[in-house]
């Protein structure tokens, strides 16, 4: 039996998810890293499938979360698929784990 590798992911969220979400989030897909910025919350991880990833991105709406970016890689950290969503995707670079203070 062959076992599919896990999809790593980095997700932005315009505002700050409330720690009930994050808690939620990390309760039914594992862990997950969570950087609160200013005015955006950045979560990276990974997830089995696209249907764990749809999950994630429920829980976030959901709440009334607005997603900006999806961005799906590799496990080298090469980009295997980009979705920017209201004008923020172009441009952009992942996030530094070390910005949050660990990975």
């Amino acid at each position: 039996m062959t076992v599919a590798p896990m999809t790593c992911f980095e997700v932005h969220v315009t505002g700050r998810l409330p720690q009930g979400v994050t808690e939620a989030i990390n309760t039914r897909l594992g862990k997950i890293s969570t950087c609160q910025m200013p005015n955006s919350t950045v979560l990276n991880g990974s997830v089995a499938d696209q249907a764990a990833l749809r999950a994630l991105l429920d829980l976030i709406w959901d709440t009334g979360g607005s997603v900006l970016l999806v961005d799906r890689f590799d496990r080298a950290g090469r980009g295997l698929h980009h979705s920017g969503y209201a004008g923020g995707g172009e441009g952009h670079a992942r996030l530094d784990p070390s910005a949050c203070g660990g990975g």
